[in-house]
C-alpha cells in the first residue's frame, strides 16, 4: 500500500507560530501566502495537463505550487505530481538543484523517487512516488510519541538515509516530522530537498526552528553535516516526548514577536544557547544511559560536542546494539556464577546438613553403644564385688565355728541381761558403763577374730564386718581404721537387719526414738534372706554406704545376723578422663532415690583426707529418665567444678546380684545403675574436622567460582571492547570514502 506526499498550509515557513514549530522557512510575503490560501482554497482544477497520467485531486499547496494525486496511464502506478504554479516566488535555478539531487539519489530506498520532469511545461512540474502513509509528522499526531523501540528503530533508519545523502555529496538541511514520509511498511523515506546543499556549496540554508541546529540560524553559514545530526537528535527526540527539543513558550513568543527575519534568527539561537539541557526524554520509563547520551550528543547547542557526522550517530547506535544484545551474556555472567554460588551453596549446606546430621548420629551411636559397653563392664565389675561380699557374708554365717562361738555369746548370761537393756532405744541402760561392760567382755570378744578374718579378705579400704543378735543389738564390729565402733548399739531400724526398703527410724517431739516395729524383741521383723541394705551415710567416713546382710539361724530359730559394708563409690572399676568416666547411682524407690553414690568428683574432693557434708551429698540426685541413652545427659556436679559442664552421652546398666540361699545363685536384678558418660564435644570432634575441612572446600570453591565470575566478566569486558574497536575500524573505512568536514566534501 502507497502512501502519499503532502504539502500542507501548515509548511509555510517562518510566519506563523505553526511554520516555526514544525515546517518548511522559505520565506514568503503576505501576498504569497493569501494566494496560496486562495489556491488551496479553490483547487479543483489542476493548473495544466500532464501527458500520460490522469490527475485525481490536490493534496495540498506550498511557497511554490501545489501537489496533485494521479495515475501512470501506461503502468496504473499511483504518482504525485507537484506543479511550480507561482512563477514570482520560484529561483529555478534552486529547484532544478533539487530535481538534479533527487535525480542523482535515483533508485535509493530511503529517498522519494523522482519518475518524471516537465520544465519546459507551464507550470512546471516533476512526477514523484505517492506515498499514501503520510508523513512521520502525521503519525506523531495519530497516536502521540513512540516507543522507545519503534522511536530507535525510525531514528536508525532515517540516519541510514541521510548517511545516503552525505555519501553523494548531499546535505539535506531541513530534515523534520513533515519531510519524512512513510511507505507501506512503514519506512522511512527523505523528502523535500528544496534546502538541501552540497556539501561543497558555500550557500546557506534555512532549516525549521527547533530542527534547525543554532549555528545553521544563519544567513551567511556554510552547510555542515552537523546540521543534520542536530536535525536528526531533535526528530528522535520530538518521537520520544512529542515535541522538539528547546521548544517552549516563551522561546516560541520570542520568536513570533520578532519583525524580521535576522533578528528571528538571532533570537533563535541566543535562545538555544541560554536554554536549559533538554531532559524530558530521560524521564521516559525504560530509557537506557546509552540512548539517551545519543540523543544528549545530536542536539548539543555547541556544535563540537555533537557527532561529526551521521555515521557517528550509527556507529554510537551500533555499539548500543550490540551493548544490548551482549546484555543477557553479561548479565548471565555476573547473575551466572552468583546463581550457581547460591545454588551451590544451598546444595552444599543441605548436603553438609544431611552429611554431618548422619555423621553425627553415626557417631552418637556408637558412642551410646560404646558406652553401654564400657557401663556394662564397670557394672560387672561391681556386680561382682557385690556377689564376692554376698558369698563371703554368707559363708560366714554357715561357718559352724563361727556359729558355735554366736552360739555361746547368745547363750551368756551376762550378756543376755545386757542385751535386753540395749535392745531397748528408750532405756536409761545405754550409758557408757553398759557399753563398757558388754566391749569387755570375753565371751563377745570371741566373735571379733571371725569378722577380722572376713574383713581382711575383702580388701576394701573401707569395709567394715559386723553382726547382731536377734533384736538388732551388735554384738562385734570391725574396721580398718579402728577409730570408732557401734558395738552394743541397736540398729534393728536399718534395712540390713528388717529388710525393708527404707530405714524405719523416726524421731518424736520430745526426741526419743520410737521404732514402728514391735517393742516385743521377739516380733521384730527381720530378714529371712541375704539383703542388699538402702544406702546410708557413714558416720566416720561421711560417704555413702551399703550393708550386705545375711539371716543366721539355728534350724528355724533366728539367731541375728551377719553383715558387711563397703563405700558404694569403690565398687565401680572405671578408667576415669577428662572427656568419659563413671558413676554409680542408686535409682531404688525411696527417700535417696537418684542419690549419686560415687563419682570422680568425689574421688578429687576426699583423696585428700577431706569430707563431704551429709547435705551435700544428699542434695547430688538425678532423675530416672537421665539414664535414657537417646537424651543428652547434663551432670548436676557441673556446678562445681568446670569439668563436668557441657552436654554428655551416656550408657546405663544395672547392676546384677546373685542370691546364694539355700544353695540356689539366683541372679537379680538391681536398681543400682552404673552410667558410663562421654562428652558429647569430643564424640563430635572428628565430625566438626569434617565439617572445618568440608567449609574450606566449600570457601575455596567459592573463592574459585568468584575468579571464575571476574574473569569471565574481564573477557566480557574486554570482547565488547574489541567488538567497539571493530565496528569504529568498520565505520571509519565505510566514511573514508566520503568525509564532509565543515560542508566541504573530499571524495577518494
Amino acid at each position: 500500500m502507497d502512501t502519499i506526499w503532502v504539502l500542507r498550509k501548515k509548511d509555510w515557513p517562518l510566519v506563523s507560530q505553526k511554520a516555526m514549530d514544525q515546517d518548511l522557512t522559505q520565506f514568503q510575503s503576505p501576498d504569497d501566502i493569501e494566494r496560496a490560501e486562495k489556491l488551496s482554497r479553490e483547487g479543483n482544477q489542476p493548473p495544466a495537463e500532464v501527458p500520460g497520467y490522469e490527475i485525481h485531486g490536490m493534496v495540498g499547496s506550498g511557497a511554490y505550487g501545489e501537489v496533485w494525486s494521479g495515475t501512470d496511464k501506461n503502468t496504473g502506478r499511483k504518482v504525485a505530481i507537484k506543479f511550480y504554479s507561482r512563477r514570482s516566488s520560484v529561483d529555478f535555478s534552486l529547484l532544478t538543484r533539487e530535481v538534479e539531487k533527487l535525480a542523482s539519489l535515483a533508485a535509493d530506498r530511503y529517498v522519494v523517487q523522482l519518475l518524471d520532469v516537465g520544465w519546459d511545461a507551464s507550470p512546471p512540474f516533476y512526477v514523484m512516488d505517492f506515498i499514501e502513509n503520510g508523513s512521520l509528522e502525521d503519525e506523531l499526531r495519530r497516536r502521540g510519541p513512540f516507543s522507545i523501540d519503534e522511536a530507535t528503530e525510525m531514528f536508525q533508519e532515517v540516519a541510514i538515509g541521510l548517511m545516503h545523502l552525505h555519501n553523494k555529496g548531499i546535505l539535506h538541511c531541513d530534515l523534520k516530522p513533515g519531510n519524512v514520509l512513510l511507505d507501506a511498511e512503514q519506512k522511512p523515506r527523505l523528502a523535500d530537498f528544496g534546502q538541501s546543499r552540497l556539501s561543497s556549496e558555500l550557500a546557506p540554508s534555512l532549516g525549521t526552528l527547533f530542527y534547525m541546529a543554532p549555528e545553521q540560524a544563519n544567513l551567511e553559514a556554510v552547510p555542515d553535516a552537523r546540521w543534520d545530526v542536530f536535525a536528526l537528535g531533535a526528530l528522535m527526540y520530538c518521537m520520544l516526548t512529542g515535541s522538539p527539543p528547546y521548544r517552549s513558550a516563551e522561546i516560541s513568543e520570542s520568536l513570533e514577536s520578532a519583525p524580521e527575519i535576522d533578528e528571528r534568527l538571532r533570537r533563535y539561537q541566543k535562545s538555544l544557547k541560554e536554554a536549559d539541557v533538554p531532559t524530558e526524554h530521560r524521564d521516559i520509563p525504560g530509557i537506557d544511559k546509552q540512548l539517551i547520551e545519543i540523543v544528549d550528543r545530536c542536539i548539543a547547542v555547541d556544535p563540537g560536542s555533537r557527532f561529526e557526522n551521521v555515521q557517528g550517530i550509527l556507529l554510537a547506535l551500533r555499539q548500543r546494539q550490540e551493548q544490548q544484545a551482549r546484555r543477557p551474556l553479561m548479565l548471565l555472567g555476573m547473575i551466572g556464577p552468583f546463581v550457581l554460588l547460591c545454588i551451590m551453596s544451598i546444595f552444599g549446606f543441605v548436603l553438609y546438613n544431611r552429611s554431618i546430621g548422619e555423621a553425627e548420629n553415626s557417631l552418637m551411636e556408637k558412642a551410646r553403644e560404646s558406652n553401654a559397653w564400657a557401663a556394662q563392664f564397670a557394672s560387672r565389675t561391681a556386680a561382682d564385688e557385690i556377689d564376692h561380699f554376698f558369698e563371703s557374708v554368707h559363708r560366714l554365717a554357715k561357718d559352724k565355728d563361727f556359729l558355735k562361738a554366736f552360739k555361746t555369746v547368745l547363750n551368756d548370761d551376762q550378756l543376755k541381761s545386757l542385751r535386753q537393756k540395749l535392745a531397748d532405744p528408750n532405756a536409761t541402760a545405754q550409758n557408757d558403763k553398759d557399753i563398757k561392760e558388754f566391749l569387755i567382755n570375753s565371751t563377745r570378744k570371741s566373735l571379733q577374730p571371725f569378722l577380722r578374718a572376713r574383713l581382711n579378705e575383702s580388701g576394701l579400704k573401707d569395709a567394715s564386718w559386723f553382726c547382731s543378735d536377734s533384736a538388732g543389738t551388735q554384738l562385734a564390729f570391725v574396721s580398718r581404721d579402728n577409730k570408732y565402733t557401734t558395738i552394743g548399739k541397736n540398729y534393728s531400724w536399718r534395712t540390713y537387719f528388717h529388710g525393708g526398703p527404707n530405714d524405719l527410724k523416726t524421731k518424736q517431739e520430745d526426741g526419743s526414738v520410737q521404732y514402728p516395729i514391735s517393742q516385743d524383741i521377739e516380733k521384730r521383723i527381720h530378714i529371712n534372706s541375704s539383703h542388699l541394705s538402702a544406702i546410708f551415710i557413714s558416720q566416720a567416713s561421711q560417704r555413702w554406704k551399703v550393708a550386705f546382710s545375711v539371716p543366721v539361724f539355728d534350724g528355724d530359730e533366728f539367731l541375728g545376723i551377719v553383715a558387711a559394708t563397703a563405700h558404694c563409690g569403690d565398687f565401680v572399676a572405671f578408667e576415669d578422663r577428662d572427656d568419659q568416666y563413671a558413676m554409680l547411682v542408686d535409682f531404688r524407690e525411696g527417700p535417696n532415690q537418684g542419690a549419686i553414690l560415687g563419682h570422680p568428683y568425689y574421688k578429687e574432693r576426699t583423696k585428700n583426707g577431706e569430707k563431704l557434708s551429709a547435705e551435700f551429698l544428699e542434695k547430688q540426685k538425678i532423675i530416672p529418665d537421665a539414664k535414657d541413652p537417646n537424651r543428652i545427659f547434663l551432670d548436676p556436679l557441673a556446678q562445681y567444678s568446670a569439668r563436668f559442664e557441657g552436654e554428655w552421652v551416656v550408657g546405663a546398666r544395672n547392676i546384677e546380684r546373685t542370691i546364694f540361699d539355700d544353695n540356689k545363685n539366683e541372679v537379680q536384678k538391681t536398681d543400682l545403675v552404673v552410667l558410663a558418660v562421654e562428652k558429647t564435644s569430643s564424640i563430635m570432634k572428628p565430625v566438626e574436622n569434617l565439617g572445618r575441612q568440608i567449609l574450606i572446600l566449600g570457601v575455596v570453591a567459592v573463592f574459585v567460582i568468584i575468579l571464575v565470575g571476574v574473569g569471565l566478566w574481564i573477557l566480557a569486558i574486554r570482547s565488547a571492547k574489541e567488538s567497539r574497536e571493530r565496528v569504529s575500524r568498520a565505520f571509519r573505512s565505510a566514511t573514508e570514502t566520503a568525509t564532509i568536514v565543515k560542508g566541504k566534501s573530499t571524495y577518494v
